[in-house]
């Protein structure tokens, strides 16, 4: 279970520095969205849906700072994870050598960064579709993208791990 794996420092590219700017301005967005819409909802939102996109839950309006809450701390923890943990200490189905450590533990960091950002995104669409389907704003319909929203992140990391399959021995 625990191989021997070389012992490299790696940092996150310009481009997943860019990705996190890209997550926070979600995290942000969906404060804003949170912030300006709070006192104007009614006491019971949609907080669940079914697999054709339908409302088959409510809850109160509290819950609408919880998906703000639960976004903003999963985007905070996977960032921490991503950048204290060692590259060194992750699983991997591909072999680590001295050769191919510091491209695969790269793209095992931008895989975690890419993912942490497309749940914020994700979680910042929902705080919208509540919006549109409260406001009952006609002609705009969000979720009908969930399930393909949600086919994303399980393809992010099959995408990745592809990638690592190509890097060299």
């Amino acid at each position: 279970m625990f191989r021997k794996n070389p012992k490299l420092e790696v940092k996150l590219s310009d481009s997943d520095r860019k990705i996190v700017k890209l997550g926070w301005l979600f995290i942000v967005a969906h404060l804003l969205i949170t912030l300006y819409f709070y006192f104007d909802l009614p006491e019971k939102i949609p907080i669940h849906y079914n697999l054709k996109g339908e409302v088959d839950g409510y809850g109160s309006k509290g819950m609408w700072w919880l998906l703000f809450i639960i976004n903003l701390v999963l985007y905070c923890g996977l960032s921490i994870f991503t950048t204290r943990t060692k590259p060194w200490k992750f699983n991997s189905f591909v072999k680590i050598t001295e050769k191919n450590a510091k491209k695969v533990y790269g793209l095992t960091l931008q895989m975690l960064v890419v993912l942490n950002t497309t749940i914020a995104f994700f979680m910042l669409f929902i705080a919208i579709d509540i919006i549109l389907k409260v406001k009952k704003i006609d002609g705009i319909e969000l979720s009908s993208a969930f399930i393909p929203l949600c086919g994303l992140l399980i393809l992010i990391p099959f995408y990745y791990s592809y990638k690592m399959l190509k890097v060299p021995k």
